[in-house]
């Protein structure tokens, strides 16, 4: 879970209840006054230095050095370049991870396993021989549209799409969809501060 902070931990407690709630694996990014929650040496530090090795914790770079602090920042705390080279490693992992998927497949349907025994490990291959496919969207989105057509048309799409939380939740406070409905959903609903984070390359976004 991403936790941002973007308020001066002097002046807010942002940072101290992320530090106290936080779960493992989790990511702390310090944006805007936020910053300041990473300098060396004041009364959070002990704080972050203790939760390092389980909570990810980044600042924004450019509002470090607007700031003037990115030579006080604390050991551990790895600025936004860093943020986006750790996404960049996720995507290589996942490519290694396709890489050993396919090796492992490859290595079952040529001795006819059903099952590829590690030390620790066992990957079950699953197999059926002339499986019906559909078009993926990678691949043929044109094709897979056309399928969502056909279903459409005939009555069958909901049925089979994928609910969007988000846009139900849009449909809800705009008021689109019956009373009686919204009043059913709303128990399951939450209120919550949500933020997101897009990458793209640089002069992409102006």
């Amino acid at each position: 879970m991403l936790h941002t902070v973007n308020k001066s931990p002097f002046e807010r407690n942002a940072l101290e209840t992320c530090l106290r709630y936080g779960k493992a694996g989790s990511v702390i990014l310090l944006i805007e006054d936020g910053v300041y929650g990473a300098i060396n040496g004041t009364r959070f530090a002990p704080q972050l230095e203790k939760i390092l090795g389980t909570i990810s914790v980044y600042a924004l770079q450019p509002d470090v050095e607007a700031r003037g602090i990115q030579d006080r920042i604390m050991d551990g705390v790895k600025l936004v370049d860093s943020f986006v080279k750790q996404k960049a490693d996720l995507a290589e992992g996942e490519a290694k991870l396709e890489e050993i998927e396919n090796r492992l497949l490859a290595y079952a349907r040529r001795n006819s396993l059903r099952a590829v025994r590690g030390s620790q490990e066992k990957v079950t291959v699953w197999s059926k021989k002339g499986a019906l496919q559909l078009p993926s969207k990678d691949k043929d989105p044109k094709a897979l549209q056309a399928v969502a057509d056909i279903l459409k048309r005939r009555g069958l799409y909901e049925k089979f799409s994928y609910m969007s939380s988000f846009q139900v939740a849009k449909a809800i406070e705009a008021g689109e969809l019956p009373p009686d409905v919204a009043t059913e959903i709303l128990p399951y609903t939450t209120r919550e501060d949500v933020w997101r984070l897009y990458l793209a390359k640089l002069g992409q976004w102006k």
